[in-house]
């Protein structure tokens, strides 16, 4: 579906720039932002699994691996505002 992929892309854009702020401010990140990443995440995530199953009548190994690459990317750097 056209507009779910425009969704995920809009969505992946503002939690890449809001972790983005999150690191140039190296402030202590309060829990609420830490939270509001999480429950984006969460959505990037069930988004994409609904993309997917859409798209698996024709499976796409490429971007199930970037995919899995971005996920491990946003959890990591999740994990790393979270310890500081």
């Amino acid at each position: 579906m056209k507009n779910r992929s425009a969704l995920i892309a809009r969505l992946l854009g503002a939690l890449e720039q809001q972790i983005t702020l999150l690191e140039e401010k190296m402030a202590d990140p309060g829990e609420k932002e830490v939270a509001l990443l999480g429950t984006i995440t969460r959505n990037l995530e069930k988004l994409i699994d609904l993309d997917q199953e859409e798209k698996s009548r024709q499976p796409d190994k490429k971007r199930s691996r970037e995919l899995d690459q971005l996920r491990q990317k946003l959890t990591d750097r999740i994990e790393y505002l979270r310890k500081d």
